[in-house]
C-alpha cells in the first residue's frame, strides 16, 4: 500500500487538478491516521480490560492531566492515541468522568458529534459526569456591532495570529468559525445543551471557568457545559 501511495502521489503531482491534489492529500492523511488508530486500539483493548472508574481526558494535546487517561490521536505523549470518530476501546460503564476542552468543535456535525456524545454516554457509569469546553460563539456574534466590546481586544491579544488580528471584525469571526479549516462546527450554550440532552444526558448546566482544573489559555472565550448520565 505504501508503494501505491507513493505512485499515486507522483501521478497527482504531475496530472491532478488542485482540487484532486487536495483530496488525495487528505486521503493520505486519513490513511496514516487509520493505521495509528488501529495499532493503538489493539494494544488498548487488552490493557483496559476490566478497568473501572476511569477519568478520561479527550483531545488532550500537550495538556496531560495527572491521574487521567489522556487521549489524543495526534499527540505522541498522550496515554492513548486513537481516533475519536471511531468506536472507543473503553468498556461500557467504565468511566466516572469524561472531559474535553476545545475538541468538539473539530468534529463534523451531526455525524461525528453525535457519535462522540453517544460514546461518552456509553462509557460513563450511571451518574457519571461529562464536561465539554468549546469556543463560545455567542460572544463574537454579539460583539459584531460593537467595536468597543472586550472580545475584539482580547482575541487580538491572546489567541489570534498577527495577520488575522490586523484584519476586519468579519475576518476575525471567520477565523473563529473555521480556524484555517480545522473547526467544523460553532457552538453556543443553547445548541450544545440541545445536543447533550438529545444524546440522553440529564442535569445539563453551564459552569464557570475553574482555574484549578481548566487550562489557563482557555480562561477567556470558552463555554463549559457539564452533564450527567442518568442513573
Amino acid at each position: 500500500m505504501g508503494l501505491w501511495m507513493s505512485v499515486q502521489s507522483k501521478l497527482a503531482g504531475r496530472y491532478a487538478s488542485r482540487g484532486l491534489h487536495r483530496a488525495l492529500r487528505l486521503a493520505r492523511e486519513e490513511w496514516r491516521l487509520q493505521r495509528c488508530h488501529r495499532g493503538s486500539v489493539r494494544k488498548l483493548k487488552s490493557a483496559l480490560k476490566g478497568r473501572r472508574n476511569l477519568k478520561i481526558h479527550l483531545g488532550c494535546g500537550e495538556i496531560l492531566l495527572p491521574g487521567w487517561m489522556n487521549v489524543d490521536l495526534l499527540e505522541a505523549g498522550a496515554d492513548a492515541q486513537f481516533d475519536l470518530r471511531e468506536d472507543w476501546p473503553f468498556e461500557s460503564e467504565s468511566a466516572e468522568y469524561v472531559f474535553s476542552e476545545h475538541t468538539l468543535e473539530h468534529f463534523e456535525f451531526p455525524t461525528d458529534v453525535r457519535h462522540f456524545l453517544a460514546e461518552t454516554l456509553r462509557v460513563l457509569i450511571p451518574g457519571g459526569l461529562t464536561e465539554i469546553g468549546v469556543p463560545d460563539t455567542a460572544w463574537p456574534l454579539a460583539a459584531y456591532e460593537e467595536e468597543s466590546n472586550e472580545y475584539w481586544q482580547l482575541s487580538r491579544k491572546l489567541w489570534l495570529p498577527s495577520e488575522v488580528a490586523a484584519g476586519t471584525q468579519l475576518e476575525i469571526i471567520n477565523y473563529h468559525f473555521r480556524l484555517d479549516g480545522e473547526h467544523r462546527y460553532a457552538w453556543d450554550e443553547k445548541t450544545l445543551r440541545k445536543e447533550l440532552e438529545g444524546a440522553g444526558f440529564k442535569s445539563v448546566e453551564r459552569v464557570p471557568f475553574d482555574p484549578t482544573f481548566h487550562s489557563e489559555a482557555r480562561r477567556y472565550g470558552t463555554l463549559y457545559m457539564r452533564a450527567r448520565k442518568p442513573i
